[in-house]
C-alpha cells in the first residue's frame, strides 16, 4: 500500500523526535486533525516568540470548549520557562478550556521556575502531559509527505491523480490515522477498535473491499472502470477515489492484479489472481 511504503521511508528517515521543529510538529499535526475534519483549527494558541508551537481546536463531541496544544522539544530550560508562562496566560485568558503539553524532553527539576509553573499548570487539573513516542511522529510525518504529493499533483492512486481532498476521504475511510496513540490521547480518535459502520449508514471499507475482491473473482477479469462504476452503484455513499484506494489494497495484497497498469484509467483491465 501507498501509505505502508511512505511510513517505511519515514522510519528510516527520522529517527528521533527533536529532528523536527516544533513549528514542523505543529503543522503535522494540524494536517492530521484536518483531515478527520476536527472543527475550529487556530494555530498560535500561546502569544510570543513560541506562538508557532501552538494551536487550538473546538472539542470534539459538539460542545463550545476549546483544546489547546502546545509541543516544544527545546532543550533550553530559559525557552522551557517561557513556553510555560505563555501557556499559563493562555489559560488565564481563557483562550482554550483544556491543554495539552506534548514533549519528550525534561521538564525541568522543581528547583527550576519553569517547572514549577509546568507543575501548577499540568499537576491536579484538567490540562494534560502528553510524552510522546516516535510513532506518534511517523504517522503525522508520513501523512503530511502525502499531503504535499496531492498539492504538487503528484499523488497517483491506480491511475488517477488524488486531489487533497480526495485524500483526506480516503485519510478518513481507511482510518489508517485512528492507529496513531497521539491522536487517541487527544481523543480525536476512539481507542475501541472500529470495523462498524457508522451513524451515517456509510458502509465499513471491508464490505466494499469484499465485494470487489468477489467481483472480479466472478468474472476472472474486467475493467476497472466497469469495476469502480458496479461498486459506487451498490454503495452510493463510497466515492471513486476511495474504491481506488480498496483496488490498490487488493493488488498490494497480491489478490488481483491490473493487467496494463501504464494505461489510461478507463483503458486498464483488471484480474484475480488465484492462490496456488
Amino acid at each position: 500500500m501507498l501509505w505502508q511504503k511512505e511510513y517505511k521511508k519515514v522510519q528510516e528517515k527520522i529517527t528521533k523526535i527533536t529532528l523536527l521543529a516544533a513549528p514542523e510538529l505543529i503543522g503535522m499535526l494540524q494536517e492530521a486533525l484536518a483531515a478527520l475534519e476536527v472543527q475550529g483549527i487556530k494555530t498560535k494558541l500561546i502569544s510570543g516568540k513560541y506562538a508557532s508551537y501552538s494551536l487550538s481546536y473546538q472539542q470534539p463531541g459538539g460542545n463550545n470548549e476549546r483544546v489547546g496544544i502546545v509541543w516544544t522539544e527545546d532543550s533550553s530550560m530559559t525557552s522551557f520557562f517561557n513556553i510555560m508562562n505563555a501557556c499559563h496566560r493562555a489559560i488565564q485568558q481563557n483562550l482554550c478550556q483544556t491543554m495539552y503539553l506534548i514533549r519528550i524532553g525534561s521538564v525541568g527539576n522543581p528547583k527550576l521556575a519553569g517547572n514549577q509553573i509546568y507543575s501548577q499548570i499540568f499537576t491536579g487539573t484538567n490540562h494534560r502531559y502528553i510524552k510522546p513516542n516516535l510513532s506518534y511522529v511517523h504517522y503525522l510525518a508520513t501523512y503530511h509527505n502525502l499531503v504535499n504529493s496531492a498539492l504538487a499533483q503528484e499523488l497517483v492512486i491506480t491511475g488517477k491523480t488524488i486531489t487533497l481532498q480526495e485524500l483526506q476521504s480516503l485519510i478518513r475511510e481507511s482510518k489508517i490515522l485512528e492507529k496513531c496513540t497521539l491522536l487517541q490521547d487527544l481523543g480525536i480518535v476512539s481507542k475501541r477498535e472500529t470495523g462498524r459502520d457508522d451513524t451515517n449508514g456509510k458502509k465499513d471499507s471491508r464490505q466494499v473491499k469484499d465485494f470487489l475482491l468477489n467481483l472480479v473473482k466472478t468474472q476472472g477479469y474486467m475493467g476497472v472502470t466497469t469495476l469502480i462504476t458496479q461498486s459506487t452503484s451498490q454503495f452510493p455513499l463510497v466515492k471513486e477515489s476511495e474504491v481506488l484506494l480498496l483496488i490498490e489494497l487488493l493488488c498490494q495484497e497480491k489478490k488481483v492484479k491490473i493487467i496494463n497498469p501504464k494505461a489510461k484509467l478507463q483503458d486498464q483491465l483488471i484480474c484475480f489472481i488465484v492462490q496456488i
